[in-house]
């Protein structure tokens, strides 16, 4: 008696290496996506983090009586990781001598930077803080009087700070790690109000 053929179960070379190759595409996809997404929440973590170091330093002022200042470094800083990736809260002290540090200097997440522009808070007029015993930077910064308002910088349109995905070195040396639909940067911005101190986010490309 004859036996009906069986069909194979087996899948052939082709058909193996098709569905590799299809796997092997999705999964970078997928790894690109996090990447992205990834980057997005640092700067975005970034961005409520110096919102927050500005605010307590108006906070600081208004308790104290004292002007306090947030520097932000550029060029100058003797590290290059810090550079337009670290902030720092300084106070005036009372008998009106160099402000002192009053933290630590914060850093910005990796491949997250403040980003050069004309007219914004970077590219402000600058000042000299002091780093440690013979070491000081020149830095743009902000600051905030005894009544919470801000009395530098004094140009209004330097009240404004970019927060990019990316690195920099100053005017027209930057690098981005993502690119919006204009082909930009992905940005946000900080926006600074003179008469009230206050410190608002404004979504960026």
């Amino acid at each position: 008696m004859t036996r009906p053929l069986r069909h194979s179960a087996a899948f052939s070379l082709v058909e193996i290496l098709t569905v590799l190759a299809i796997v092997s595409i999705l999964s970078v996809g997928a790894v690109v996506g996090l990447q992205a997404v990834s980057k997005s929440t640092a700067r975005q973590r970034a961005v409520r983090e110096v919102i927050g170091w500005c605010d307590r330093a108006r906070a600081e002022a208004l308790a104290s009586g004292r002007p306090v200042t947030v520097a932000f470094a550029v060029e100058t800083a003797s590290q290059p990781e810090n550079r337009f990736r670290a902030y720092a809260m300084y106070q005036r002290p009372v008998d009106g001598g160099d402000r002192a540090l009053q933290s630590a200097w914060q850093i910005l997440p990796t491949g997250i930077s403040f980003r050069y522009e004309t007219e914004s808070l970077i590219a402000a007029p600058r000042t000299e803080f002091k780093i440690r015993d013979a070491e000081k930077w020149s830095c743009p910064y902000v600051e905030f009087d005894a009544r919470g308002r801000i009395t530098a910088p004094i140009d209004p349109k330097k009240l404004r700070l970019v927060i990019f995905e990316g690195s920099t070195e100053g005017k027209n040396a930057e690098t981005l790690t993502a690119h919006s639909a204009g082909g930009g940067p992905v940005s946000g911005t900080i926006a600074f109000s003179r008469t009230t101190g206050r410190v608002r986010y404004e979504e960026g490309s």
